[in-house]
């Protein structure tokens, strides 16, 4: 009564052809004592279902793979490399690639079922969103299972492509399918109806290519250059609920949650922070962007984010309005010094230029429209200024704490730091991967600029704008006892949502709050009170 029922078949022929080796869990077992030019490898988070046509020449069956764009968990895009499964009844996502994004996983106990009556068991998941590669829509949302790792490099060798002519001008999900490389997501049976398309290109001995939203995928047998780890995976997947399992659901239901730990990466981005952060005379904080590498190399922004302009220009020309409320917000970005004119002249990869496009905000008491920075852009060779950056940890005090503090004070406060991100500088060396273009008329020389601040859309903001007024409480402890906890506990972002029992202590909180921030360079406003 298993979900799947799952077969290796190797096909008899003459003595003289080699059988492949099984391997599992680091033990090997030769079927056959003669040399082995192909092997079959059984990942034992995920037991694989294969079937192995064994010929007299390298081979190996080439398995769908994809490029897709992927949501963080502040919404910026990110690149990942899927493997398309029809035979698998879950979705799966690396542990790494699940850091890297800063997902918030959820409870889950399930075993995974495959080959021979193996199993494994897994008790997170995490909720994902992705969307084909530089396009805007379809976005496919799902749940997927955490694991260690999926599986190894996918291909595992290096496939020549050389005589592929039959399927020279047609988009590709991986135009880097034929070179072995990591996998980050699993997608299984659940997402093929949606994923596949019209469209198959037959190739009679080799691979076909099948249509799917993301592009061409390849799938089929293809020579190697040399003997291959053959490779497949299905697993189906039951809810394990024996009676310790509910028992410890019942349990849980009133446990605290556990604290998440930080991955490599999230130590590196605060390390980063406390050795690079300063402070100016004004007491305003400095800071620098936490990049992956110490000197990121990039190709050709500057045409994409030329390009981008021109076609935000058009669009403002045609509506006055909207061209008006852009050129007082930009206006306002430079009378403030939060961007000024950039003369040096840097080649190309010593730099990165950021489009940009704007949000309308009608409601909004006091910005009611915002440009967003759009540095998930991809340059000519597909990275982005995003793709460099370290995302850091999520810092934010959990919204429900909040609320429930928030419900327990008798006066009430409220208020809101105005433009808090750019309060916060970047060091100068840094400003050169915040680019932009812009003028105020199409009869004006089009000038390059450059952003002097922390900016809306770059993925390490939130960690750098967070991290900021943590330090800056963390510094005023002693001159500000009362206050510098309200923003260590009290603040959503910008948003300080706290209060207390009298209306003394009220007015101290607020003096306070007011004064602390402004060591910082922080203006508070939309003051609100009961």
């Amino acid at each position: 009564n298993e979900h799947h029922h799952t077969l290796l078949h190797f096909k008899q022929e003459a003595s003289d052809i080699e059988t492949p080796q099984v391997k599992t869990a680091n033990v090997v077992t030769n079927i056959n004592p003669q040399p082995s030019t192909s092997s079959c490898e059984v990942v034992t988070s995920i037991p694989a279902n294969v079937f192995v046509n064994v010929d007299n020449f390298k081979t190996t069956v080439l398995l769908s793979t994809a490029i897709v764009d992927i949501f963080d968990s502040r919404g910026n895009i990110h690149s990942a490399r899927v493997l398309l499964d029809s035979a698998s009844q879950a979705n799966f996502i690396s542990e790494k690639c699940c850091n890297r994004l800063g997902l918030s996983s959820f409870d889950l106990n399930i075993l995974i079922h495959g080959l021979d009556k193996m199993s494994s068991q897994s008790n997170r998941a995490v909720s994902c969103r992705i969307k084909p590669r530089g396009e805007i829509s379809p976005t496919l949302s799902f749940d997927a299972i955490i694991l260690p790792s999926i599986c190894g490099n996918m291909p595992s060798s290096q496939i020549a492509i050389q005589n592929w002519d039959k399927f020279a001008n047609i988009k590709l999900a991986d135009p880097r399918f034929n070179t072995p490389g990591p996998i980050d997501i699993l997608l299984g049976a659940d997402s093929f109806p949606t994923i596949l398309q019209d469209g198959r290109i037959v190739n009679e001995g080799g691979p076909s290519a099948l249509n799917t939203i993301f592009g061409y995928v390849f799938m089929g047998k293809t020579q190697c250059n040399i003997s291959s780890q053959i490779v497949s995976f299905c697993a189906s997947t039951t809810l394990n609920l024996g009676l310790d399992t509910i028992f410890r659901k019942f349990w849980e239901i009133e446990e605290i949650p556990r604290l998440s730990t930080l991955s490599p990466e999230d130590n590196l981005c605060l390390q980063n922070f406390e050795k690079s952060y300063y402070r100016t005379k004004t007491g305003r904080f400095v800071v620098s962007l936490p990049f992956r590498d110490p000197e990121p190399s990039f190709s050709d922004s500057r045409t994409v984010a030329l390009r981008r302009f021109y076609s935000l220009e058009r669009r403002l020309l045609h509506d006055k309005a909207l061209y008006k409320c852009y050129s007082e917000f930009m206006k306002d970005y430079l009378d403030c010094g939060h961007m000024q004119p950039f003369r040096n002249k840097l080649d190309d990869n010593k730099c990165f230029y950021i489009p940009h496009h704007c949000v309308l905000k009608p409601d909004s008491r006091t910005t009611k429209l915002r440009v967003v920075f759009d540095a998930s852009a991809k340059e000519s060779n597909g990275v982005s200024l995003n793709d460099t950056l370290l995302i850091g940890p999520k810092l934010q005090t959990d919204i429900c704490k909040i609320l429930l503090l928030f419900r327990l004070h008798a006066i009430a406060i409220t208020a809101d730091i105005k433009q808090m991100y750019r309060q916060i500088l970047v060091t100068p060396s840094h400003r050169k991967y915040q680019l932009i273009f812009w003028r105020f008329s199409p009869n004006e020389p089009l000038q390059e600029f450059c952003l002097n601040t922390v900016t809306y859309g770059i993925s390490s903001s939130p960690f750098l704008a967070l991290k900021t007024m943590q330090q800056l409480a963390a510094e005023s402890r002693v001159e500000y006892s009362l206050v510098s906890q309200i923003i260590m506990s009290d603040m959503y972002v910008d948003d300080v949502v706290t209060g207390c029992n009298s209306l003394e202590k009220a007015l101290l909180i607020y003096k306070q709050l007011v004064a602390l921030l402004k060591d910082g360079g922080f203006e508070l406003r939309k003051w609100s009170s009961n």
